[in-house]
């Protein structure tokens, strides 16, 4: 893979990141409540934060795996077998490890607080805070919030060294399958959404594996593996850019229209509506990640700059950190009498920057180059 190729991966990289924190930090600002954050503000009508964080999600899980099946690729011609499968062991096993003793006991304790923040009836009671976050951490199988990205990525990677054992000639086929084929594998991901059990946002937060998303995200991985070897077969796009947001604005615009029919189903209309919501679901997941890649092609350039550079090493400990940092802050800022678009505005870069500064300081450390 030459220069070029490398700059629009980190540019697909940074703006994931970046986008990943910004849904972190709408979370609690949305009406709907999703029961997956310690904490969620008053916001009785404005919906413009659900409609951004149903946006963002429509693709952002999905570029993350594209992602990562290039890396899988460069890897394995940059370092070999057993050079890929030691980075692995750094990049993802330890970071996941470290993050299920350390990150979700923290995060589940979190919610203790945010139960008393919202009750009105918070003082300081770590006793009963440790009780509560042992037994929703008991209760179930091992929760793995923000982690189960990690977790699937742990049995791809089980399933590329299988390929590379037993039939490596695979791998090679399958970069050679022409692209007008990829068209066949959209039906097995209408089927994927109908048969997940969680709607729109297909995020496993346990270590039960969801068969659906599962699937659904193997098959991104597997397009990534493929994608490393064609990624200029794309680069017309840069110059579409303007396009591409349009037709991914319009379809997520018609979209979300459509939510409260199926969420809320109407008896004569409502398979009707399932079907064609299923289908705007993958249309719009697609145009999203054309979307970031024209973007990234149109913003190659920024990849030369030190600001950047240093942004392209963070990204992925940012992802693992924001989510844990970002509650605090929210927890932190919950009792402040300020709107709630001052809260957004001054939690979201002090958070990304207060993720960056552990990277610097510590995963850096952790993570190498």
């Amino acid at each position: 893979m030459d220069s070029i190729r490398y700059k629009e991966l980190d540019v697909v990289r940074v703006l994931a990141s970046w986008l990943r924190c910004v849904l972190h930090t709408l979370v609690p600002f949305m009406v709907y409540t999703s029961g997956m954050w310690p904490i969620h503000y008053h916001n009785g009508t404005n919906l413009l934060p659900d409609l951004s964080v149903l946006t963002i999600h429509s693709f952002i899980m999905e570029a993350f795996f594209i992602i990562a099946g290039i890396i899988c690729v460069l890897e394995l011609s940059r370092k070999g077998l057993r050079g890929y499968i030691k980075n692995r062991l750094r990049k993802i096993v330890l970071p996941f490890t470290i993050g299920i003793l350390v990150l979700v006991p923290f995060i589940i304790f979190l919610f203790g607080l945010g139960s008393d923040l919202m009750s009105d009836s918070f003082h300081w009671q770590f006793r009963d805070w440790f009780y509560e976050a042992w037994i929703n951490w008991s209760s179930r199988l091992v929760l793995l919030g923000h982690l189960w990205f990690l977790y699937y990525l742990l049995f791809y990677y089980l399933i590329v060294l299988g390929i590379i054992h037993f039939a490596p000639e695979l791998i090679e086929k399958l970069k050679k399958i022409r692209i007008t084929r990829w068209i066949t594998v959209v039906p097995l991901l209408l089927l994927c959404f109908y048969y997940s059990p969680v709607w729109y946002i297909i995020n496993p937060l346990t270590s039960k594996i969801e068969w659906p998303s599962f699937l659904y995200y193997l098959i991104w991985f597997i397009f990534g593996v493929y994608f490393s070897s064609h990624l200029q077969t794309f680069k017309w796009l840069a110059g579409k850019w303007i396009w591409t947001i349009a037709t991914f604005m319009t379809i997520s615009l018609l979209n979300a229209s459509l939510q409260p029919y199926f969420l809320y189903p109407h008896p004569t209309y409502q398979v009707y509506i399932r079907y064609l919501v299923i289908v705007l679901s993958a249309t719009q997941t697609i145009s999203g990640l054309i979307m970031i890649y024209s973007l990234a092609l149109k913003w190659r350039y920024m990849a030369d700059t030190p600001w950047f550079k240093r942004q392209v090493q963070s990204a992925y400990w940012i992802y693992l950190a924001h989510a844990p940092i970002v509650m605090v802050m929210h927890l932190m800022m919950f009792s402040l009498g300020w709107p709630l678009v001052i809260k957004f505005i001054v939690i979201l870069p002090l958070s990304v920057f207060l993720a960056s500064q552990t990277y610097w300081k510590f995963g850096r450390w952790l993570l190498g180059k």
